[in-house]
């Protein structure tokens, strides 16, 4: 929708009389295409150096003006003579009259406040802005960038002609120049006075009409005043902190009671995305670590305002979800293969869903998206993984290292690549590593190049509560006669102190396959805290007992007055577990 006006210098023409057709809005015209003069003309008229007329030259009181309105763009042509110059005009913000007006010096135009136009003239954007001072002065303000990049901008106390005046100055580097700031700026539009007006009259209009905030009923019309409260006060600051002089200031947050109810309104949209994602990201992080639902946490933010909002925390999530998933995928696997192939239909009889299939027709399953277990690809985490370990002052990672990976079956606050429901045994676990084995191997073999082309060795260490390291292996159980994961050891002999073994190899103990092939018994280590609990525990358990019905046993040991404590210590282990392989004998007898 656009409407034409007419200058009330202009006798020109009338609206009717004018056709679409007429109008051609050209490039603004620029300095290289005019001279400027050197000398000072008089005021009753100015005359160029050359024949043609200089664009700084025009006057505002010697123009005639037709404009065209098509908010927030304004088309303005000025006539000079039998010349018309082109001009285009993009309003940013349209500012308002503040009650003490100032208005230009010779025209008498009203200057308004907070008003930011963008002009495209001399071949630049533009951008000229008009503020109020806490003083009651005015400055004037304009903005441009040159091809090179650079940006430049020039300020006035004195009046908009001066802000131009240095504008034109500036581009040209020549003294004298002059332009009308009343044209730069487009204070003489009458487009944009009547817009202000009635924007005053229409704002004093609907506030008239609005039913008093307690008279609302729906929360919706309740957020919806609240939150056209917030923007008038947002852009009110902004004119209340240039009038009292403050600089680098923004107003983050307001708090006020309403109806005996606290409301929070918060200013700050995080326009740092990377600060905004680092503290929601820090609030998912503690409701998932301290279990908290998204009902609980909606619940908890209607009762504290200050807290951020469910919905914002909930987007948080969905978008790390979705970034995971592109860069770590998840693939689901079934525990019990046989049935993988058949559970689709299984649910199908069990919904009575068949008779919305053709009995000819196929059903496509995508066998990553169903099963018991899933799975995660290592390398996956490794070069998201990388990056973090191998920057800062103090990395933790350098060239040429080696990455060290534990596998392990258990653990706390560990890294997890396969999870599976059901029980630990060798079957399971068999099912479970051929999802993961082939990765493995290969890292094992070849490492892994990250995302710079770095070559990284990759090195496994296995560790677990022995019953897993024995099932992974394929050892027999612990009380089986060869049940040493290293060496080949018999049961009856354990407490043969002066026998050797080798950490090479059970292979009496073998009765199954290995799960990890390519794993040498070298980086296979127990869990130290099984270790204590079931084998050193037993064995001190029985000793300190025999200390409590004899505490003089060590001394009454004659057996080398050299011997050493810890002779006697190993001598007296010994007694220990003869005496309980003996009593275990006389049970099983």
């Amino acid at each position: 929708m656009s409407y034409f006006i007419l200058s009330p210098l202009s006798n020109r023409t009338s609206v009717p009389s004018l056709q679409t057709s007429q109008f051609t809005f050209k490039t603004p015209l620029n300095s290289n295409n005019y001279a400027v003069s050197n000398t000072r003309s008089s005021k009753k008229s100015k005359v160029s150096i050359q024949k043609e007329i200089n664009i700084t030259d025009l006057e505002e009181n010697n123009t005639e003006k037709f404009e065209e309105d098509n908010y927030p763009k304004v088309n303005v042509t000025r006539y000079k003579g039998k010349r018309a110059y082109y001009y285009q005009y993009n309003i940013l913000d349209l500012g308002s009259y503040p009650t003490n007006v100032r208005r230009t010096q010779r025209s008498r135009y009203r200057i308004p406040n907070g008003y930011w136009v963008q002009v495209y003239i001399y071949e630049r954007d533009v951008v000229c802005s008009i503020n109020y001072e806490y003083n009651g002065k005015v400055t004037f303000h304009v903005t441009w960038e040159e091809k090179n990049g650079k940006k430049y901008y020039v300020n006035s106390l004195k009046s908009a002609s001066d802000a131009a005046k240095q504008f034109v100055e500036k581009i040209t580097n020549t003294k004298g120049s002059t332009l009308s700031g009343i044209i730069l700026f487009g204070l003489d539009l009458t487009c944009l006075e009547l817009r202000r007006e009635n924007k005053e009259n229409l704002v004093s209009e609907i506030n008239s009409r609005k039913k008093p905030f307690s008279n609302l009923k729906s929360n919706s019309q309740k957020n919806k005043r609240l939150k056209n409260l917030a923007s008038d006060i947002y852009s009110n600051s902004k004119d209340l902190f240039n009038s009292h002089n403050f600089s680098n200031i923004s107003l983050d947050s307001l708090r006020f009671n309403i109806q005996d109810q606290f409301i929070k309104i918060n200013f700050s949209n995080f326009n740092n995305e990377l600060k905004s994602d680092i503290y929601l990201d820090s609030i998912l992080c503690a409701c998932d670590e301290s279990l908290i639902s998204r009902n609980g946490y909606r619940q908890l933010a209607a009762v504290q305002p200050s807290l951020e909002r469910e919905y914002r925390i909930a987007a948080q999530k969905k978008k790390i979800n979705k970034i995971m998933e592109n860069k770590i995928p998840i693939k689901n696997f079934h525990i019990n293969s046989t049935n993988s192939t058949n559970e689709f239909s299984t649910i199908l009889k069990e919904n009575n869903l068949n008779t919305f299939l053709d009995e000819n027709e196929e059903v496509f399953i995508n066998s990553d998206q169903i099963g018991n277990g899933s799975v995660r690809s290592l390398i996956g985490l490794l070069i998201t993984l990388i990056p973090d370990l191998t920057e800062g002052d103090n990395p933790i990672l350098q060239n040429n290292d080696i990455i060290k990976i534990k596998l392990g079956g258990d653990g706390r606050q560990v890294g997890r690549i396969c999870l599976y429901p059901g029980t630990e045994n060798h079957e399971s676990l068999t099912i479970a590593h051929k999802q993961i084995i082939e990765e493995l191997t290969i890292l094992h073999n070849n490492g892994f190049k990250d995302n710079n082309n770095i070559h990284w060795k990759v090195e496994f260490w296995f560790t677990a509560d022995w019953k897993y390291m024995a099932l992974i292996l394929g050892i027999n159980g612990p009380t089986s006669n060869y049940f040493c994961l290293w060496c080949e050891c018999h049961k009856n002999e354990r407490w043969d102190m002066n026998k050797n073994w080798l950490n090479v190899k059970n292979t009496k103990g073998k009765i199954r396959t290995s799960l990890l092939p390519f794993l040498t018994i070298k980086y296979c280590v127990p869990d130290e805290l099984h270790l204590m609990l079931r084998i050193v525990d037993v064995l001190l358990e029985l000793f300190f007992m025999e200390l409590m019905r004899d505490p003089l046993a060590f001394d009454k040991i004659q057996l080398h007055e050299t011997m050493s404590t810890r002779e006697k210590i190993e001598f007296k282990m010994y007694e220990i577990g003869r005496k309980r392989h003996r009593k275990t004998l006389e049970r099983l007898l």
